[in-house]
């Protein structure tokens, strides 16, 4: 009898814990889209929807959520999947997530690939700070059929930091695509929107330099700054940066060429801030590396011209890009 009632309480404290674990997120399911792919998933039980996630988090975040009982934080960015080179995207992404938060170790950058509904997934965590506060930061890349998403949770570096890791690793594995309205033609929400409604590109024997996105970023209460997201390849024998390639670009609005910016150590953009960094990096014979260049704008005008320098690019035309708010 005594081993009857003993099986009779391992079943109900196994049908208790199973409780818990569904209780851990939410019933209904967030949504959100970009690119013209909309996706769904289900939330941590206690986060909630964030308002203002681009001011917040991101320029290009798509969606934010923060935890009602914790300092902690979602926002997600999300790409076309024909778009984004998945070439060894894992172990590229690890080495940068080191360089970007000062590892001195790889191995100091956890790494897991794994699948989520039959799509390749890779998740990183590592220890930084966020709004002052020292948090986990777990970094998620997930394919879907038409999209690739980026979450990013920091999470709060306290008692409960174990069990949230797993609760934000279920909640995760709940994304799922659930519409596609996408054309080869299609421009991504941060890619370049120019005259041709294409990316830009520029080339000679010692470059390539091909710009993928442009944004126009807040920086402190008085200025604005032109960021463009380029891919700058070395095709000559001598080492280059990409801050050497912003030199044999000009940038004008109304005529007024804008001068060389810098982001403040303020600025919440750390997506950004990385892409900076990639500015004073050297780039060898055949290697390609992506950076941010940074401008400082002089109006409220959301069109800026692109002239190329005629001596390395000639017969370049300058292209005129528009800046989304």
């Amino acid at each position: 009898m005594k081993t009857m009632y003993k099986k009779i309480f391992f079943v109900a404290l196994f049908l208790v814990l199973l409780t818990g674990c569904s209780d851990g997120l939410s019933k209904d399911k967030a949504v959100f889209s970009g690119q013209g792919v909309s996706y769904a998933f289900r939330l941590p039980a206690t986060w909630k929807e964030s308002s203002n996630v681009q001011e917040t988090y991101n320029r290009q975040a798509v969606y934010g959520a923060e935890d009602t009982k914790s300092n902690s934080h979602l926002f997600v960015l999300t790409y076309l999947k024909k778009e984004v080179n998945r070439d060894d995207f894992a172990k590229k992404t690890r080495l940068e997530l080191q360089k970007r938060y000062n590892y001195k170790e790889l191995s100091g950058v956890y790494m897991k690939e794994y699948e989520i509904n039959h799509h390749k997934a890779i998740k990183y965590t590592l220890n930084t700070k966020f709004k002052e506060k020292d948090v986990w930061a777990h970094f998620y890349y997930v394919e879907t059929e038409h999209g690739f998403v980026e979450m990013i949770f920091y999470s709060a570096n306290d008692g409960e930091y174990k069990k949230r890791s797993e609760i934000i690793d279920a909640s995760v594995e709940t994304l799922v695509e659930t519409e596609a309205k996408t054309a080869d033609s299609t421009v991504g929400e941060s890619g370049v929107e120019d005259e041709q409604g294409d990316t830009i590109e520029v080339k000679n024997e010692r470059m390539t330099i091909v710009i993928d996105g442009v944004m126009k970023l807040p920086d402190g209460d008085k200025k604005s700054l032109l960021i463009i997201r380029a891919q700058v390849t070395n095709n000559g024998d001598a080492p280059l940066t990409p801050n050497d390639c912003q030199q044999l670009i000009k940038a004008t609005q109304k005529e007024k060429v804008l001068a060389q910016g810098t982001i403040s150590e303020e600025n919440p953009e750390l997506d950004v801030k990385g892409l900076v960094k990639n500015g004073t990096k050297s780039i060898n014979k055949g290697e390609t590396i992506e950076a941010a260049l940074v401008y400082e704008l002089s109006t409220d005008d959301q069109q800026v011209l692109l002239n190329f320098s005629k001596e390395e690019f000639k017969d370049q035309p300058a292209r005129m890009i528009n800046l989304s708010e």
